[in-house]
């Protein structure tokens, strides 16, 4: 019987951590498996570590924030999937992308936010979204329409080729690892909604790290 794996890295999401774990049961016993949901408390100063420990998540808690890639990362130390899903704290996603994976078609699966035409972000942030993902397709050749996206479903094998080495965020990276692994990547339409509580956790460097990982990453596979 396959095991599912499902990683939140979270700070300071105390209002919706607790609806996205129980979600994240309610899917997952749909599909008849093994599965665990985990929470990393990334140096959170509210009660996320207790909201997700109180809906069943096993949660890891860092004393300070060391940012999104890091906390993933923690979360994937601990978990036993075959199958590892990474999703957002914030309640801006329904976890529900596991069937290619699940019927062979793919390596990994990126749930995108345009394929539906509703990104959930500002103007700012979805036209740096999209240079990002245009970036990407050119330097690549791959035909997906959300790199960034966080909300992905991944073998556990073939995340053990990627070797991930940012700390800030990881979701160009892993795709153009992937790419360069040969893996078969597909994307699954997903709603985004827009962030119900607290904020954005995108720095204002955010531009700037992520263009570095993005030729770092591709130097690297080539």
């Amino acid at each position: 019987m396959v095991k599912i794996s499902v990683v939140i890295p979270a700070c300071n999401e105390e209002k919706t951590v607790g609806d996205v774990v129980k979600g994240c049961f309610d899917v997952l016993k749909s599909f008849g498996c093994e599965f665990e949901v985990i929470v990393v408390d990334d140096g959170s100063t509210d009660k996320t570590f207790k909201v997700a420990k109180k809906a069943g998540a096993k949660v890891f808690r860092h004393k300070k924030s060391l940012g999104q890639a890091v906390a993933l990362k923690t979360g994937f130390k601990h978990c036993f999937g075959d199958i590892v899903v990474t999703m957002d704290a914030d309640g801006q996603h329904n976890p529900k992308l596991l069937k290619p994976i699940l019927n062979g078609e793919a390596d990994m699966v990126i749930g995108s936010r345009y394929l539906t035409g509703k990104s959930g972000f500002g103007f700012y942030r979805e036209i740096l979204d999209k240079i990002f993902i245009s970036l990407i397709r050119i330097l690549t050749g791959l035909k997906l329409t959300d790199t960034q996206s966080m909300f992905r479903a991944i073998k556990r094998q073939a995340l053990l080729k990627l070797n991930i080495k940012t700390s800030y965020t990881m979701s160009t990276e892993m795709v153009i690892k992937a790419w360069g692994e040969g893996l078969t990547i597909k994307e699954v339409p997903i709603e985004a909604l827009s962030r119900r509580y607290g904020k954005s956790h995108m720095g204002i460097l955010f531009p700037i790290k992520t263009l570095l990982i993005i030729f770092r990453s591709i130097i690297e596979v080539r």
